[in-house]
């Protein structure tokens, strides 16, 4: 019925044009609400599984910007207590990224992507200018960087092609991340790579750290990496909710 509607108003432009913003204006804002819905049930079950903490140190790979979308964010910015690592590859999201927490001290900023071995990789990401040259663009336009160039060209029926950017980034193994910054413990860990989520987690030496809680992105895996990644985190004792494409688990006692 909708693209019925749609294709008879749209013999009118006069009256389609401003309806077909206005339409979109409220997709978004459901879009943002349901969003923000979320977010806070993933943070009143993150803060009851780590209150107890009288410090927490957290691993984020994939940060983005620090703010839109971050689950995260708000338990950051609240507790001071809190210390970690962000993990960011895409140079203009890395530099709001440090603006947005204010470069602060309780911060390691890593510009670079986690892979499966050190070295240079293609990385493909949406440039700043696509938001005002195509206008109307959600939130997380700018949060599709991957390895895989497919990947954004699914999304938004592959109107953002033109504005895709092909770099070749630094990328390193988890351990490395952890090594170089003297990691002894982790309570919080945070994965959102675009698909790249399980061959993250699967880097974790779970006997060393076993976070308290774990959060990463599943709706672009896999159905085996989906499997994978839910029989790793049984195999070491962890509860787990799903909450739309997230899953957050927590150590079992």
């Amino acid at each position: 019925m909708y693209e019925s509607i749609k294709s008879t108003l749209s013999r009118y432009p006069a009256v389609y044009e401003p309806l077909r913003k206005a339409l979109n204006r409220y997709r978004n804002l459901k879009i943002q609400y349901n969003s923000n819905r979320r977010l806070r049930k993933i943070q009143k079950q993150i803060w009851t599984h780590i209150r107890h903490k009288n410090s927490v140190f957290f691993v984020q790979v994939g940060s983005n910007d620090g703010f839109h979308g971050d689950p995260i964010r708000d338990l950051v910015i609240k507790n001071t207590n809190w210390k970690g690592i962000f993990i960011e590859p895409i140079p203009f999201l890395f530099e709001r990224l440090k603006q947005n927490y204010n470069n602060s001290e309780r911060f390691i900023f890593e510009k670079i992507a986690i892979s499966t071995q050190r070295g240079f990789q293609k990385f493909y990401y949406v440039c700043e200018e696509a938001k005002t040259e195509l206008g109307g663009l959600p939130e997380w336009y700018d949060q599709l960087g991957s390895f895989d160039r497919n990947h954004i060209l699914k999304h938004l029926q592959g109107k953002l092609e033109p504005y895709i950017i092909e770099e070749d980034i630094e990328t390193i193994t988890m351990q490395e991340i952890f090594d170089r910054n003297n990691v002894e413990a982790i309570d919080l860990l945070h994965i959102d790579t675009e698909g790249f989520d399980y061959k993250v987690l699967s880097q974790v030496d779970f006997l060393r750290y076993k976070p308290c809680v774990i959060m990463y992105e599943q709706k672009h895996l896999s159905n085996d990496e989906k499997k994978l990644a839910k029989s790793l985190l049984e195999k070491y004792n962890y509860n787990y909710l799903s909450y739309g494409g997230d899953i957050l688990a927590f150590i079992n006692g």
